[in-house]
């Protein structure tokens, strides 16, 4: 998500936690994704120190995250992260009523 603050300030988020799909754990990534020269970049776990790779969405999307070097023998290993807003995934709706009501504004 991007927004547009005073005059050409562009302010960019994205999520930073990856879920590793080696070990399943969960770190911060922050420093390396902003460090990355391309939205694409290959780093190694910090807890079980395998090759993974992580794709960061550019206009918004999750987070994904898929081990680099793997057999073609089996299956990939990838896990994506979606975007949170105050630490929750939002509920995307699967139709549109037009309520203006409180309840369905914030929840």
């Amino acid at each position: 998500m991007s927004v547009l603050v005073g005059p050409g300030y562009i302010i960019c988020y994205s999520e930073t936690e990856v879920t590793c799909p080696i070990c399943e754990q969960i770190f911060d990534a922050g420093d390396k994704i902003s460090k990355a020269k391309y939205p694409v970049f290959s780093t190694k776990c910090p807890t079980c120190k395998g090759k993974i790779t992580i794709s960061v969405g550019i206009f918004g999307g999750g987070l994904k995250c898929w081990e680099t070097d793997c057999p073609s023998s089996i299956k990939r290993l990838e896990t994506i992260t979606p975007d949170k807003v105050n630490g929750k995934v939002p509920i995307q709706k699967l139709y549109d009523d037009n309520s203006d009501e409180k309840e369905s504004i914030y929840n």
